[in-house]
């Protein structure tokens, strides 16, 4: 049990550095508010109006509430 945890913090500990230092991941804070999602997503631009990031993290056992469609147009 103990070497399980040890594990997992571990692996918790490796993983956070990619996530904050990647260039293209951006993490979507949880809000109870419908719309936060794409809201936060529409609006993460460049001064070109393109995304500014290519991936959006979620965080795990949440559930996000979407008033709108997401369009994004680029892979």
């Amino acid at each position: 049990m103990l070497k399980s945890i040890i594990t997992r913090f571990a692996l918790t500990i490796a993983f956070i550095p990619a996530l904050s230092f990647g260039q293209d991941t951006l993490v979507v804070e949880w809000s109870a508010t419908p719309g936060h999602l794409e809201s936060t997503i529409m609006a993460d631009t460049t001064s070109a109006g393109a995304q500014a990031h290519a991936v959006y993290v979620l965080e795990a056992n949440k559930v996000y509430l979407q008033l709108s469609e997401l369009n994004l147009y680029t892979s």
